[in-house]
């Protein structure tokens, strides 16, 4: 599996934790994709897909 491919189901299961709420999963998850872009060279500040909940979760 691949770095590209590690990020697509990382994307998935953090669809899933959005789904069902859970936020503290979703934080866990978007750092382990963050840390997978850098070594790809980009950043999730750079995906205009990518979740605000860095910003919006921080109180959870």
């Amino acid at each position: 599996m691949d770095t590209q491919d590690r990020i697509d189901d990382l994307e998935q299961q953090m669809y899933v934790a959005c789904s069902d709420g859970d936020y503290h999963s979703m934080n866990l998850i978007e750092q382990q994709i963050e840390q997978l872009k850098a070594n790809l060279g980009t950043s999730l500040l750079d995906d205009p897909y990518a979740t605000e909940s860095k910003w919006d979760t921080e109180s959870y």
